[in-house]
């Protein structure tokens, strides 16, 4: 049913595919593990004229993907990652990672997903992540990212989850978000955002979960929240959100979800 009262939100959790065999694609979990932790830049660049196609030497595949998530990878992202355009996903979840994404990563336009969360990366997202447009999933939660989020972003028309939540971002939403016609997960919550919700949104219509919650965000609820009609769960809550709850919402028949206390919301839930 619908939840208004203040209590701990759950925030639904979705694991990104990364391709393991059968698979017409190779995929690398390879064991780094050693009594000093490793680092990028330890593995080699891949070069368009090497062979075979075996780790660590990448160049001869087709398209591969690598998962170094949980093996304590710490150190910088180098430049040359811009080299690995083999790459159709890439994992470095959980990582000690330090200092900004390279701007080279616009280079991989292979990737379908990209994850580069709860690590100790820096600075803003770079604008050249909205070059991958084959980007299906992309995680950078839980890092210390600033500045906005780039409104190139709006590109990556194929996108499905974007996760941002727990930074340090500020500025608007981007409108140029609501590209994302195929996204059932957008989470922004936790950062410094300010502005309006951007009604453009609510055009992803197969969007089951929206958590904006615990920023500065102002206005009114949006009336074309009707439109998003598969949304489950819905987190608005410790925002600066102001005037009544639009009677819009009784059109989201599949809601389970709904928290937007700690706000000047006034009126009653609406009967609709």
């Amino acid at each position: 049913g619908v939840v208004t009262t203040k209590e701990e939100a759950t925030i639904p959790t979705a694991t990104p595919t990364i391709s393991t065999s059968p698979s017409p694609f190779p995929s690398y979990q390879p064991s780094l593990r050693a009594s000093t932790k490793p680092s990028l830049s330890k593995i080699p660049s891949m070069s368009p004229t090497s062979s075979p196609c075996d780790w660590p030497d990448l160049s001869q595949c087709q398209k591969l993907d690598i998962d170094l998530s949980g093996l304590g990878i710490i150190g910088t992202i180098p430049v040359e990652i811009g080299n690995w355009t083999q790459l159709r996903s890439l994992n470095l979840r959980g990582s000690q990672l330090v200092g900004t994404i390279p701007t080279e990563i616009g280079l991989l336009t292979g990737l379908t997903a990209l994850m580069l969360d709860e690590t100790e990366l820096t600075g803003a997202i770079p604008s050249e992540i909205g070059l991958l447009t084959n980007l299906t999933s992309l995680y950078l939660q839980n890092n210390k990212h600033t500045g906005t989020i780039p409104t190139e972003l709006g590109q990556l028309t194929l996108m499905q989850q974007g996760r941002f939540e727990q930074n340090l971002l500020t500025g608007r939403i981007p409108t140029e978000l609501g590209l994302w016609r195929n996204a059932t997960l957008v989470t922004c919550s936790n950062n410094g955002l300010t502005g309006t919700i951007p009604t453009e949104l609510f055009t992803m219509t197969n969007m089951t979960s929206l958590v904006l919650f615990t920023n500065g965000l102002t206005g009114t609820i949006p009336t074309e929240i009707g439109l998003a009609t598969n949304l489950i769960s819905l987190y608005f809550h410790d925002n600066d959100l102001s005037g009544t709850l639009p009677t819009e919402l009784g059109m989201l028949r599949t809601i389970e979800q709904f928290h937007a206390y700690g706000n000047a919301l006034t009126g009653t839930i609406p009967t609709e």
